[in-house]
C-alpha cells in the first residue's frame, strides 16, 4: 500500500464547479502523488461535483457524502477519514501553488506541528495580493501575538492571518492526540475557534518563507458576505466558547480586542449590510442590543488609538467608543 504523507481535506456545499475544478487541478497536477484528497460533501443539492470526481477516476481522491451539518462537521469527518501524516485544509474555491509538495521537501517539517506559508489573496480583478511575514523563516514566534491575531487584534504580523485555517500544514498526530476538533454548532469563525484551541496547546511551529497557497478573496457567495441574521446567534455561541477556553490564560491581555472585533464583524453582516431592508429605527435598536450584549462600551475603554494602524481604523474606533450610530451607519 502506498504511504500517504499528506491528507488534503476539502469540504464542499453547492460549490461552483468552475472553482472546484481549479482547486482539484492545482493538486492533481503536482509531480508528487504521496497525498490523498478527501472531499466531504456537506449535503449538496447539485451532483455536479460528485459526477466530476467519479469521472476523474483518480485513486487519490476520496469522496464522502454527509447530510448537511455545516463545514465544521465536514472537516471533522475529513480528519476522521484521513490517513496522512500531515493535514492541509483547502477551501473548495482556493488553490495550492505549483510545486507545493516538491517545495516541502526542502523543509524539515517533520520536526514541527504546524508550518505557516506565504500566501496570495486572489482579488476580483484577478490581481494577486501578497501576504507574508517580513522577518522571514528565522523569526521567533510569540504565542501571545498569535493568540491576539486569532482573537481579533487589528495589528498582527505584517498583515498575516494566523486565524485562517488555510495556508498551513498540520501534523495529524498533534490534532488527534490533543483532541482538537471543530465545533459543530459554530457556523461562522470556526477556523478561529479551532486555531485558538490548537495554539493554546503551544505546538512547535515554523514559518516557511515561500508562496504556497492562493485564497480566493473575490468569492462573494461566502457566508461572510451575505446578509444573515442567524449570525447573531452564531457569534453569541462563538463568544461564549472563546471566553470558556481562555478562562485559564495567565495573560488576559490577548483578549483585549475580542469583543470589538466580533461586534464590528457581526454588525457588517447584519445592521450595516447593504441589503438590510429594515428601517433606521429597527437597525438602531439592533445595533444597541448587540453593542450592550458584548458590553462594548466598557471593553473599548482599554483600547488606545495608537493601537490602530490606519486613519480609517482610528475614526471607526472613535465612532464606536461614542456610540455614534448614524455616523457609523454612513461611514460603514
Amino acid at each position: 500500500m502506498k504511504k500517504i504523507k499528506f491528507s488534503i481535506i476539502i469540504p464542499v456545499y453547492n460549490e461552483k464547479l468552475e472553482y472546484f475544478k481549479k482547486a482539484i487541478d492545482s493538486i492533481v497536477n503536482q509531480i508528487d502523488d504521496s497525498y490523498e484528497i478527501i472531499v466531504i460533501d456537506d449535503g449538496s443539492k447539485e451532483k455536479e461535483i460528485e459526477f466530476y470526481i467519479k469521472n476523474l477516476k483518480n485513486e487519490n481522491i476520496k469522496y464522502i457524502y454527509q447530510e448537511n451539518q455545516g463545514s465544521a462537521a465536514a472537516r471533522n469527518n475529513g480528519i476522521k477519514n484521513s490517513n496522512g501524516e500531515y493535514i492541509i485544509f483547502v477551501d473548495s474555491d482556493d488553490m495550492i501553488e505549483k510545486n507545493f509538495f516538491n517545495n516541502l521537501k526542502s523543509v524539515d517539517y517533520e520536526n514541527y506541528d504546524v508550518i505557516f506559508f506565504r500566501y496570495f489573496c486572489l482579488l476580483s480583478n484577478n490581481e494577486l495580493e501578497e501576504h507574508y511575514i517580513t522577518s522571514g523563516e528565522n523569526m521567533n514566534f510569540d504565542y501571545n501575538r498569535i493568540l491576539e491575531d486569532i482573537l481579533y487584534a487589528p495589528i498582527g504580523y505584517d498583515n498575516y492571518s494566523f486565524g485562517a485555517l488555510w495556508g498551513k500544514l498540520y501534523k495529524r498526530s498533534f490534532i488527534v492526540e490533543n483532541e482538537i476538533k471543530f465545533k459543530d454548532d459554530l457556523r461562522k469563525a470556526q477556523d478561529r475557534a479551532f486555531l485558538l484551541n490548537l495554539f493554546l496547546k503551544k505546538p512547535n511551529i515554523k514559518y516557511y518563507d515561500k508562496y504556497m497557497y492562493v485564497y480566493r478573496k473575490e468569492n462573494n457567495n461566502s457566508i461572510t458576505h451575505k446578509l444573515n441574521f442567524k449570525m447573531i446567534d452564531y457569534y453569541e455561541r462563538l463568544y461564549k466558547y472563546m471566553i470558556e477556553i481562555t478562562k485559564n490564560l495567565e495573560d488576559k491581555s490577548v483578549l483585549k480586542f475580542l469583543e470589538y472585533g466580533m461586534v464590528h464583524e457581526l454588525l457588517t453582516m447584519t445592521v450595516f449590510h447593504s441589503k438590510n431592508q429594515s428601517n433606521l429605527l429597527e437597525k438602531r435598536k439592533l445595533f444597541f442590543e448587540i453593542y450592550d450584549f458584548y458590553n462594548l462600551k466598557e471593553k473599548l475603554v482599554n483600547i488606545k488609538y495608537n493601537e490602530i494602524n490606519s486613519r480609517k481604523g482610528k475614526i471607526k474606533l472613535f465612532l464606536y467608543k461614542h456610540k455614534f450610530f448614524i455616523l457609523l451607519y454612513i461611514f460603514l
